[in-house]
């Protein structure tokens, strides 16, 4: 069996769930392409007999693009043109396909079928709807007929995959309208690579690097767009700028860290925001392990499209948790089967900022909502488990 999986991006749980397929299958390609500043998977490269890494070329400067929408689009088009390449060289018998926008995923399905493969999508969220969401904004009724565009054209590249992968039951509804089979639908939740993710003491090297041991830490960490809500960091820090204990920690890039970067001038903030780039993969152990509590937060609109995977990440640190996002969204649901944290809808930042105090000030209860993370990471977390799955149904589509 020769699978082809593509990443649209270099996400670090991907590389133990590739290895895993090398060590059962004739051969595994695992091709991804880097949009971040830092790459997160050099830490996680496996060495196997039949395992490949393949790190696909952008062809184009991303970073410089990836705010304009017409212009990311072209970009994404001509990397679209890269994937499908890698494709047809393979020879694969399976393409898995994640994370990709709709137009680079409809050149990896024309691929596969020129080369005689199955295709299977992995949805983690529906581009569709966050085109909709995103150019409705800027442009108006425009932006939402090219929304609607979008959503046809992701509506007919999911009808015509032979299987589906999606991180929520959430998402089965939207596939369901969609007109495809459910019988060809897994769900399959995200998890994070907790083999390389150590808990650590919040005294490391990373911690002592930025002046941070001994601090309570309200950490961020991952990327951080509009739809993030960076303005409730700022309240967070607006709130403890008279506290010399206290930090609001932001490890993250996009607009929001922009933003974030741009209020740090602020004399009244006294020093609580401190706002840095992301960090690579070998040093997160360490970021996550100088927080005293974990943040994740996600606006209202986006919740019902996205699950923000830095959670699952979080909950191998053996930290708290605490979330602003909406009731339904799985992260939180996460979070409480877990007994991990707190979370708060994004309209109540009351809430967020009560929960915020109490974890500052209740040692013993971070302790235990900490432990309780990374026992539900332990438990939740295993590969070989996880692979069992997807082999499962790769077995139905096959």
């Amino acid at each position: 069996m020769k699978i082809f999986f593509h990443d649209f991006g270099d996400y670090p749980l991907f590389f133990s769930f590739t290895a895993e397929l090398a060590r059962r299958h004739e051969h595994v390609t695992h091709a991804y392409v880097e949009l971040l500043s830092v790459d997160r998977s050099g830490s996680l490269a496996v060495s196997e007999p039949c395992y490949e890494v393949k790190r696909l070329q952008m062809p184009g400067d991303y970073q410089a693009v990836k705010y304009s929408f017409f212009k990311r689009f072209n970009l994404e088009a001509r990397y679209a043109r890269v994937a499908a390449t890698a494709v047809v060289e393979a020879e694969p018998d399976l393409v898995l396909s994640a994370n990709a926008p709709t137009h680079v995923q409809s050149a990896l399905q024309q691929a596969a079928r020129e080369s005689g493969a199955r295709f299977i999508c992995w949805t983690q969220d529906f581009y569709c709807e966050a085109v909709r969401s995103i150019l409705h904004k800027k442009f108006g009724p425009l932006g939402g007929l090219i929304g609607n565009v979008f959503h046809f054209w992701e509506r007919r590249q999911i009808r015509q995959c032979d299987g589906v992968l999606v991180i929520t039951e959430g998402f089965r509804q939207q596939l369901h309208e969609w007109g495809y089979p459910d019988d060809q639908v897994e769900v399959m939740a995200n998890w994070a690579p907790i083999e390389s993710l150590p808990v650590l003491a919040q005294e490391n090297d990373w911690s002592r690097e930025h002046g941070l041991v001994g601090k309570f830490c309200f950490l961020y960490s991952g990327t951080m767009g509009l739809k993030h809500n960076p303005e409730l960091l700022l309240q967070c820090a607006e709130r403890y700028a008279r506290d010399p204990s206290v930090r609001i920690v932001v490890v993250a890039e996009g607009t929001g860290a922009d933003y974030l970067r741009e209020q740090l001038t602020r004399p009244e903030l006294n020093g609580c925001l401190i706002v840095l780039p992301m960090q690579a993969a070998a040093r997160v152990p360490e970021v996550l392990a100088t927080a005293s509590v974990l943040i994740a937060t996600l606006e209202p609109e986006a919740s019902h499209i996205c699950v923000p995977s830095k959670v699952l990440t979080y909950l191998c640190a053996a930290r708290p948790l605490l979330l602003s996002v909406a009731d339904k969204n799985l992260a939180a649901e996460t979070v409480r089967t877990g007994q991990a944290g707190f979370t708060a809808a994004p309209d109540r930042a009351d809430l967020f900022m009560s929960a915020a105090d109490r974890l500052r000030q209740d040692e013993a209860l971070c302790r235990e909502l900490g432990a309780n993370a990374r026992r539900y990471a332990e438990a939740s977390f295993q590969i070989e488990r996880i692979v069992d799955q997807f082999e499962r149904f790769m077995g139905r589509v096959l």
